[in-house]
């Protein structure tokens, strides 16, 4: 683990070096389902999200992503997140969003995910449409993912912004009560405006004992 750590993190330091821009994007995202002792391949349940987009820019520290919904799961590794919710700027600008987000891994090896995500305020309206695909990578007893990302917004009456690149997701070992899981990710995207490296740290807990 020591070894994968030292890797990613020469990486990232190769891959900053050419970089036009470091982000640094703190999500925290909850599930609460049913009782996990049910044999049933369609559950519901409530799901959310809260992002600090990014950290680093000095006094951006208050701004905030915060949406909450329905969650739809199937087979138990597989949903959807159907949800809606505000960010608010680090001026205090509440800005109201429709958000929808998916983990797709019924292929062997291979996981999908999305955000698509709308904001509907006429001064400021833009969609944004995030899509990534991961394969896990073992070496000797360390575990991490490969893949790629792309994020995009489309728009109206100016400019779209888009862009794709190479992305490494490490899992981090943390004991809790329930399924807390922590990720650290590193991506670098090459855009049609500025490229950008960015490190999430994304940390999930999901509990699936309501019911019981």
């Amino acid at each position: 683990m020591r070894l994968l750590l030292v890797v990613v993190i020469i990486l990232s330091g190769v891959i900053s070096a050419s970089a036009q821009d470091l982000q640094v994007r703190v999500p925290f995202h909850f599930q609460i389902i049913e009782s996990e002792d049910t044999k049933a391949k369609e559950r519901f349940g409530l799901g959310g999200w809260t992002v600090l987009p990014d950290v680093t820019p000095k006094g951006n520290h208050i701004a905030t992503l915060s949406v909450v919904g329905l969650l739809w799961q199937h087979n138990k590794k597989n949903w959807v997140e159907f949800m809606g919710g505000t960010r608010t700027n680090q001026n205090g600008f509440v800005d109201p969003l429709i958000n929808i987000r998916f983990s797709q891994n019924q292929i062997s090896r291979v996981s999908f995910s999305g955000d698509l995500m709308g904001f509907p305020r006429e001064s400021r309206r833009r969609f944004l449409w995030w899509l990534s695909m991961e394969t896990p990578i073992r070496l000797g007893k360390m575990n991490f993912k490969i893949g790629a990302e792309s994020e995009n917004i489309n728009f109206i009456g100016k400019k779209d912004s888009w862009g794709i690149g190479p992305k490494v997701s490490v899992p981090i070992p943390v004991k809790f009560p329930g399924r807390l899981k922590v990720t650290i990710v590193t991506a670098y995207q090459f855009r049609n405006d500025k490229n950008f490296l960015r490190v999430y740290t994304l940390t999930t807990f999901q509990s699936q004992g309501v019911g019981k």
